[in-house]
């Protein structure tokens, strides 16, 4: 993915878009919510377009950290939700013990019909 942007003159744009998404990575294993606050805050500063492995990357933190409210605010602006962020939005929400607010009504809905949409 780095070569990619690299060989079209993105950079910089590649540099911020690897390490906002390991840094994130990172702040989930290890449950530090401020930290990855800061680099949420810092990735859309500096104007980095959020594709889906950062998205994810959010989702993924704030519910690891318990921080459910985020993480579903993270999870819906993922333009197209797939296998890999649903697995993190539920993942954060039974880490915490908040499977009640994973199958609320809204929440619910659109998980049926991912469930669908992938033949699962």
């Amino acid at each position: 993915m780095i070569s990619c942007f690299c060989q079209s003159g993105e950079n910089e744009e590649a540099l911020y878009e690897f390490v906002s998404t390991s840094v994130l990575g990172a702040c989930a294993a290890l449950k530090v919510s401020l930290i990855g606050m800061q680099v949420h805050c810092l990735t859309v500063k500096s104007g980095v377009r959020m594709d889906q492995f950062i998205q994810i990357a959010l989702v993924n933190v704030y519910a690891k950290c318990g921080e459910l409210e985020l993480a579903y605010k993270a999870f819906r602006e993922v333009e197209d939700p797939n296998l890999f962020s649903w697995t993190a939005l539920i993942g954060g929400y039974l880490q915490v013990g908040a499977f009640a607010g994973a199958t609320g009504t809204q929440v619910g809905r659109q998980l049926h019909s991912s469930i669908i949409k992938f033949g699962i």
